[in-house]
């Protein structure tokens, strides 16, 4: 072996080495240009060999053989690189390439047995070279037409391949430079070792060393893609993490799922509300951890995947209920689209949850207000109206009784009748209790004493086979309630549990202390319990389970009403075939805070008088009413259908009392008593009203301390009003119509 074959074999193994490191990664990662550009340094391994053989031989034969193999790998190097640069640009060879190949490898193979000297001529040539290392000798055959064409076709088809790869894919020029340069050093290469074989100049071959750049340039292509991957995978990377960021920070709950429907990713904020991590939830599917009650049915839904695809929820609407792993049920709204592939397979689908029961209950408590404003304002004016007709029935019953024996039928009859008045008086109380329309006489009391002083009252309503228990934690934690209404309530809902437990059982009525700032009143029964949506509708006004006939559907929305205008409110949790707890939660009180208030019934005085009372009424029904009994008490009688017609009798007549109607039209009650107290400052005033008291409150009518005369009324009532007014002191009456 000389000189000149060992640098050859030293790029033989380089190439051979490079090719087999590359031949791994294919095994690795399967990537069609490792495998090729594997492929190209084998072949070009192989010719190196074969050119070490020739620079090696000793003889014409031997020079011929190792001549001969070496065409034979020019075919293969150039094959295994165009497939490499179709490969490296992602992109198949055209036909008319597959064509050209094909007819490389049939020149090739007919080049190794052409009897007719078209590749190789039958001229020897003997190689004399002067190296610094010594004279180099070797033996060749002159190269003949067909090795001219293969020789230099195999570049050509090289460069038509990359131009190729470029037209399809302009992208892949940016990194790809070095090809077409490899291309360009092994045309060159092939040209000079052509001049030499033909001994037009006298040089060594240098295409294996090209075969060496070739391979330089072809892992120069290969890192640019390396690197440019990096960097599009860095890329990527923060693009993941600026969309991870994005779905952290929101508060909606965003879940994704695969196409079978188990979860693959959930933002924190689907993790809080559906209860569990998503390590948890991981490849599990929604529905088993979490349910959806669809808001028109209120039904549970097979599949929330499916039903939020299908109902994007209304968030102006009735929003579905998701109830969560740990058991915690909120309104959200919901919104699903399918995830698809960009060849249009599905991938799964991503459900967006927003938890809107915040401003779902804000919805439902404005509706609420709404509709017992509504209410409020009905209730007003039908209260007016029937106290208006209440009060001459209830009175004029009263006097005809006083006329009849006791034992009469008559007397009798009339009882009835006021009777029944006194359950349309109370209607109308309920009808302004449910809409909050009533003014508290409100004191600082003990919440236990609301229990106490109405204990036995209470124990009278239920029967025999219910027990009532009393159990009061704490009997000095002091609350500002009006007795009256408290007791209203516990009467109510004492009622309630005893038609729910028609076969007996235990009412147990318990106070408690909650925190320093709260305090509770519940009421427990062991009855029949509710269902989830009598619960949802029990307030509701005029809403009843019971049968016709049987209830008013008041009751508990007058309870809601009487604990709101307390400023507590009110709760139920129910389990059928289990019983019921209500609970009213009140603000705590200190009994230093009471406020003195005068009893809501008068105190009984000497009904008869002979003083001169101007009533003012525009109802005339009323206005007779009050006129006859106030006659019969025996009082002078003067009547004004408005406030002109009784400023004109008071300036003819003067007036020891105004007993006045509070809304009139023109000028008011109160407008009038200051008219007439300018010409008679001793008259004292009465006020009488059939109206709300929030409406009275609100214009100015009534304030704390104005003697308020209610209607309907009885004869009694308006007697002991009357007399009361007429002998109290002057400066008191005053005051307190100053104050109205």
């Amino acid at each position: 072996m000389n000189a000149i074959a060992v640098p050859v074999l030293v790029v033989a193994g380089i190439t051979l080495y490079v090719g087999t490191y590359h031949l791994g990664l294919h095994l690795r990662r399967r990537d069609r240009a490792d495998l090729y550009f594997a492929a190209t340094c084998f072949a070009m391994a192989l010719y190196d060999l074969c050119a070490a053989g020739l620079y090696g031989s000793t003889s014409l034969e031997q020079g011929a053989y190792w001549q001969r193999l070496q065409y034979a790998t020019i075919t293969p190097v150039g094959l295994a690189f165009a497939h490499f640069v179709a490969a490296y640009a992602n992109v198949r060879l055209p036909k008319l390439l597959r064509v050209v190949l094909g007819l490389l490898i049939g020149l090739t193979i007919f080049g190794l047995v052409d009897p007719w000297a078209l590749t190789f001529s039958h001229v020897p040539a003997v190689k004399h070279i002067d190296t610094p290392f010594g004279a180099i000798v070797y033996y060749e055959m002159t190269p003949g037409p067909l090795l001219q064409l293969a020789t230099f076709s195999v570049p050509l088809l090289a460069v038509a391949v990359f131009v190729i790869a470029l037209q399809a894919r302009a992208e892949v020029g940016k990194r790809s430079l070095p090809l077409p340069l490899a291309a360009g050093i092994v045309l060159g290469g092939l040209l000079h070792d052509s001049l030499v074989s033909q001994q037009w100049i006298a040089n060594i071959y240098i295409t294996e060393y090209c075969w060496f750049a070739v391979v330089f340039m072809m892992s120069t292509a290969l890192s640019n893609e390396v690197v440019e991957a990096a960097l599009t995978k860095r890329t990527l990377h923060e693009a993941e993490e600026r969309i991870a960021i994005t779905l952290n920070s929101i508060q909606d709950a965003v879940i994704t799922t695969d196409n079978e429907g188990a979860v693959v990713h959930m933002n924190p904020a689907a993790e809080r509300l559906l209860g569990l991590p998503l390590a948890e939830a991981w490849s599990k599917p929604l529905a088993a951890f979490v349910t959806v009650r669809a808001p028109e049915t209120n039904r549970i839904v097979r599949d929330p995947i499916q039903f939020a695809l299908s109902h994007p929820a209304d968030p102006f609407g009735n929003l579905p209920v998701l109830r969560s792993a740990n058991g915690e049920e909120r309104r959200v709204d919901q919104a699903g689209a399918p995830l698809h592939y960009p060849d249009g397979r599905l991938v799964g689908a991503v459900v967006v949850y927003r938890d809107l029961t915040v401003q779902y209950n804000a919805l439902q408590e404005l509706q609420h207000s709404q509709k017992m404003q509504s209410m409020g304002q009905l209730a007003g004016g039908v209260a007016h109206d029937l106290n208006n007709l209440l009060t001459p029935i209830i009175s004029y019953a009263e006097l005809c009784r006083r006329t009849l024996p006791e034992d009469s039928a008559p007397y009798t009859y009339l009882g009835h009748v006021l009777d029944a008045a006194g359950r349309a008086t109370e209607l109308t109380r309920q009808l302004l209790a449910l809409s909050r329309k009533q003014i508290l006489n409100a004191r600082v009391v003990p919440l236990a004493s609301c229990v106490l002083e109405s204990e036995p009252l209470l124990r009278r309503l239920i029967p025999e086979d219910v027990s009532l228990v009393v159990s009061l934690e704490d009997e000095e934690t002091n609350v500002r309630v009006d007795t009256a209404q408290m007791q209203h309530v516990l009467m109510n809902l004492v009622a309630n549990a005893r038609d729910a437990m028609s076969r007996g059982g235990t009412l147990t009525l318990q106070t408690r202390r909650d925190t320093a700032d709260t305090a509770s009143l519940l009421v427990t029964d062991t009855g029949t319990g509710m269902t989830s949506e009598v619960q949802r509708r029990l307030f509701e006004p005029f809403f009843t389970t019971k049968p016709r006939g049987k209830g008013t559907g008041l009751g508990l929305a007058t309870v809601r009403g009487i604990v709101e205008q307390h400023g507590g409110r009110i709760s139920v949790e129910s389990e059928e075939g289990v019983g019921s707890t209500f609970c009213i939660t009140l603000p705590a009180a200190h009994r230093e805070a009471a406020e003195p208030v005068s009893s809501s019934e008068p105190t009984p005085y000497a009904a008869l008088g002979s003083e001169v009372v101007l009533v003012v009424e525009d109802d005339g029904a009323v206005r007779s009413l009050t006129s006859d009994a106030l006659t019969e008490l025996g009082y002078r009688v003067l009547t004004a259908s408005n406030a002109r017609g009784a400023l004109e009798l008071a300036a003819e007549t003067p007036i020891d009392l105004l007993l006045t109607d509070v809304v009139m039209p023109g000028l008011s009650g109160p407008e009038l008593y200051r008219r007439l107290t300018e010409r008679q400052p001793g008259v004292r005033c009465l006020f009488m009203s059939g109206h709300a008291d929030d409406l009275l409150g609100e214009r100015g009518f009534l304030q704390r301390g104005t003697h308020l005369l209610r209607k309907p009324f009885t004869v009694t009532a308006l007697a002991n009003h009357v007399r009361e007014v007429l002998d109290r002191p002057m400066e008191d009456t005053a005051r307190s119509a100053a104050e109205g």
